[in-house]
């Protein structure tokens, strides 16, 4: 098992993010999706490994919101010779370290941004930017379980720098069925937060919000299970559900509606 067939299913909140009321952060949504290859035969000597599939996923209008919307998304996933890659999540990059126990990869993504039309809460809040940010990930295996770190930072943009430390375990149920379970918090620094739960004097006067200076720090953490059956060789279907909970500045900022936040998710792939 390698980290990168869990980034694979990890890619598609970054197209979440794409869609309009959609959350500022690639980190915060699809994590819930199982590794719906993990049950298919590797593909030895091919070297290209392609995944492509569609499903509905639905989530909070924004993070910290109340209400939530159903988005239909797409899923790609592309490597080449086990070394170059590109996905949604992680864009494009090279895994730089790769052995069944350890991986390593560095790469340049693109972080979207927040429309404040996405919500009446962020009316008056303007609009933020999207832009591209590096990206270096890590995770160890041992069997079945794995625990791994990812940071990203932008260049030179309003969302700065974020950084994610989890764990994972996958069980097979049978030939074709898996469940998997998955936790993990995210850090942001105090750029990144001032950016998205902050409240200055011209924001508060033009969205009725109070002023807030919001800090870094551990910004939310996450628990998922999810259930993964391959139906077909190379077709599987993922369902998964979860939840988040806003911490420190984050819970606190008029911004959020509700610290809870939950989601769920449904897709079909195919793998060749």
């Amino acid at each position: 098992m390698h980290f990168r067939r869990f980034l694979a299913t990890l890619g598609l909140f970054a197209v979440a993010a794409a869609q309009p009321a959609a959350a500022q952060d690639i980190s915060w949504s699809i994590w819930t999706l199982d590794d719906i290859t993990a049950l298919m035969p590797k593909l030895d000597g091919k070297d290209w490994d392609i995944r492509l599939g569609a499903g509905t996923v639905v989530v909070p209008k924004y993070e910290g919101a109340k209400n939530f919307k159903a988005m239909p998304l797409p899923l790609i996933d592309v490597t080449w010779k086990d070394r170059v890659y590109l996905n949604p999540v992680n864009g494009a990059g090279v895994y730089v370290v790769d052995t069944p126990e350890f991986d390593l990869g560095v790469g340049v993504t693109y972080r979207f941004g927040r429309d404040q039309d996405d919500s009446a809460r962020l009316k008056g809040l303007g609009d933020i930017d999207g832009g591209l940010a590096g990206r270096i990930f890590a995770a160890y295996w041992a069997g079945p379980f794995s625990v791994y770190a990812n940071a990203t930072s932008d260049f030179g943009g309003r969302q700065s720098a974020t950084g994610e430390v989890g764990a994972l375990g996958l069980m097979p149920l049978s030939e074709k069925l898996a469940l998997r379970a998955t936790a993990f918090t995210t850090w942001a620094d105090d750029r990144n937060m001032e950016t998205f739960y902050g409240v200055t004097a011209t924001q508060s006067a033009k969205s009725g919000l109070p002023q807030f200076n919001a800090k870094g720090g551990f910004k939310r953490a996450d628990a998922a299970i999810a259930l993964s059956y391959r139906f077909a060789p190379s077709w599987s279907l993922d369902l998964s559900v979860g939840t988040g909970y806003l911490l420190g500045d984050a819970a606190d900022s008029p911004v959020t509606e509700r610290r809870w936040q939950p989601l769920g998710t449904a897709f079909i792939a195919y793998r060749f």
